[in-house]
């Protein structure tokens, strides 16, 4: 398909800035094409972190459509943030997602945040089959009911 980019510049599906990409490519060892599918959406989901860790929710939202130096602005002295990062915002209210179902979320978690390992360039994954030439029915090996190889 036709890469997405939109009139302000942003790219992929997870509509990431040229400038944040370089910065999560650099960072998360990924490749240089940010409409890459699995790239944009691997450098797009670090960036939300990066912006939860940083401004909590729903304000990573915010400093996701705005950028986080205009969010911090807003937040520090009151700057208004620009009417389209406002409507996305409202939308986001209006879809019901709440803090304290994010709460709820992280408080079914395996481990706190501080006590996992940190995964070092790899970001997500140790191996996909994608990038390394071997076919995915080659990474799988299905089980029967009992968990044993048929």
């Amino acid at each position: 398909g036709r890469p997405i980019t939109s009139p302000a510049g942003a790219m992929g599906l997870m509509q990431v800035m040229p400038g944040t990409y370089e910065e999560m490519r650099v960072e998360h060892g990924l490749g240089p094409n940010p409409h890459d599918p699995r790239d944009n959406i691997l450098a797009g989901t670090a960036y939300l972190s990066a912006m939860y860790d940083r401004f909590g929710f729903p304000g990573l939202f915010g400093a996701y459509n705005a950028g986080p130096e205009r969010y911090d602005e807003h937040l520090k002295r009151g700057k208004p943030l620009p009417e389209e990062t406002v409507e996305y915002l409202d939308q986001l209210k209006a879809a019901g997602v709440s803090a304290a179902d994010i709460e709820a979320f992280e408080s079914q978690s395996v481990a706190p945040k501080a006590q996992i390992a940190p995964l070092g360039r790899s970001l997500f994954f140790i191996h996909d089959g994608v990038h390394s030439g071997v076919r995915n029915g080659d990474l799988f090996v299905p089980l029967g009911k009992d968990g044993a190889q048929p």
